[in-house]
């Protein structure tokens, strides 16, 4: 079976491709290029829905979101159109999320530190006059707004200020978002750790947050009631013997819930750890993958992982093996040059005919 991924990147001239349209087929391990588009500049996050694609902006002097439609003909194959860029307050938007199931998309500014709602028009397009925002503190760098997989929650994450903090998503968000703190916890208790990105556990009430400076993750308790997190365990996910100034970037968990995966940049490795029916976690091993690798996912069954290797220009695809109840990490099985690619994900519901 062939599979679509969407790989976002930095670029370096205002009208330089920055989305990368790949095919992987799952039968040889293979991936090819199918097409680069234009996605605004340094579309270097992305998310997706239905047939639209949407990319954060990141520039040092504004913020955007681009959205693009994805195409697809008998005689040209899948494709991707941009049909709309629009400006958000704040400046260098680095991540953006879709609430799981209302019409609200979520950007995270890095540089003002700020987060912005926005709803989407009936036709998915972000809707001008729909926007609020957020900032948790002054000197702050937003770096992730991730809803809870229940959609009653918002986590906001400030990379700078080391804090994480939740907000209600509960209101029917008709005309948008109103951002309304519940709770917050700092995570700097002395040292700066950084957070980075925040998922929630699909079975349990757990959220993880990375962490980019102490290369840690913290699983927090989420109560959903009460709309606060609670750290209960914070593991390393560094493997032993490593010297290299290293910084953690992209966390994820396979599909069944019972494995963590986070990148490491510097030592360039992707840590594995167990996820127990507690919520603790058990580091398995580290394995080498790219270089410089600030994004990563999995394949829709779990069996592979793409790896975007920023500082490498390339995307590597790797397998998944299982021996005797442990994941490990292959080298990897084929690759394509991209420029600086930031951001990798499985356009689910578009299989390459």
């Amino acid at each position: 079976m062939k599979h679509a991924l969407l790989v976002g990147s930095y670029t370096k001239t205002p009208n330089e491709p920055g989305i990368h349209l790949v095919e992987f087929d799952d039968l040889t391990g293979g991936l090819v290029i199918l097409g680069s588009y234009d996605g605004g500049s340094s579309p270097s996050y992305l998310a997706s829905r239905g047939g639209l694609v949407y990319a954060v902006n990141e520039m040092a002097d504004r913020a955007a979101v681009s959205t693009l439609k994805i195409t697809q003909s008998k005689n040209m194959g899948l494709g991707l159109s941009l049909v709309d860029t629009m400006e958000f307050p704040g400046a260098g938007a680095c991540h953006i999320a879709l609430h799981p199931t209302k019409p609200v998309l979520f950007v995270s500014n890095y540089l003002s530190g700020n987060f912005v709602s926005c709803r989407l028009h009936e036709s998915g397009i972000p809707q001008r006059g729909t926007m609020s925002h957020w900032k948790i503190g002054e000197g702050g760098h937003a770096h992730c707004a991730a809803p809870t997989q229940d959609g009653q929650g918002l986590a906001l994450v400030d990379l700078g200020l080391g804090i994480v903090e939740m907000h209600s998503l509960c209101n029917d968000l008709g005309s948008g978002f109103s951002f309304n703190s519940y709770s917050r916890i700092s995570l700097n208790d002395g040292h700066a750790q950084a957070p980075r990105h925040i998922i929630f556990h699909p079975d349990m009430n757990v959220g993880y947050i990375v962490t980019e400076t102490s290369n840690h993750v913290i699983a927090a308790a989420y109560d959903p009631a009460a709309l606060t997190l609670t750290p209960f365990q914070t593991i390393s996910i560094l493997p032993d013997g490593i010297t290299a100034k290293s910084h953690a970037a992209a966390i994820r968990l396979s599909p069944d819930g019972k494995t963590l995966y986070a990148s490491v940049r510097g030592c360039d490795v992707i840590s594995i750890l167990g996820v127990k029916n507690t919520g603790e976690l058990e580091f398995l091993g580290g394995y080498p993958c790219g270089n410089w690798v600030r994004d990563f996912c999995l394949s829709p069954n779990g069996d592979y992982l793409f790896a975007a290797g920023q500082k490498g220009n390339i995307l590597t695809v790797h397998s998944i093996d299982s021996l005797g109840g442990a994941s490990a990490i292959s080298e990897p099985l084929s690759s394509v040059s991209i420029q600086s690619p930031a951001c990798v994900l499985v356009q689910q519901g578009h299989l390459v005919k």
